[in-house]
């Protein structure tokens, strides 16, 4: 690349030689295993362009990569089953709570015993919905 001899008159000499010092001690440094990682903390941009790059390059990675994103899917699989599991147990034990509730209100019916309202769970759960639902507006 050649510079207009205009180019040269105008740059300060002294300031090529501690930037060509620097451009070489970045390059050797690049080369050493993993002192791209300090880099990506100095410099982002160039950091994580170099480790994209690094990254792309290397099949280890994206064979862990993989590995992780297995491991994810399964304790989400996991997860997803015990909350499957968790709410057939809670219906069934509201099922069974409201069978329970009906024998005390049928007991009570033919003992004269005065007992509070009950509301059936669909019903708490349609107040609690519409409760809950509305969306306060913002001012703005």
């Amino acid at each position: 690349m050649n510079f207009p001899e205009s180019w040269w008159n105008h740059l300060p000499h002294w300031l090529v030689l501690p930037l060509l010092a620097l451009a070489c001690i970045f390059w050797v440094l690049s080369k050493v295993a993993g002192a791209h990682e300090g880099f990506a903390k100095l410099i982002p941009v160039f950091g994580k362009i170099w480790h994209a790059r690094a990254q792309r390059r290397d099949p280890a990675w994206v064979d862990a990569e993989l590995r992780d994103l297995r491991r994810t899917v399964e304790f989400q699989g996991k997860q997803l089953e015990e909350l499957r599991q968790r709410d057939e147990m809670y219906w069934a034990w509201i099922l069974s709570d409201q069978e329970w509730h009906r024998a005390v209100e049928f007991a009570a019916v033919t003992n004269d015993w005065k007992l509070p309202p009950h509301i059936s769970f669909m019903q708490f759960r349609d107040g609690w919905l519409a409760s809950h639902s509305k969306k306060e507006e913002l001012p703005f």
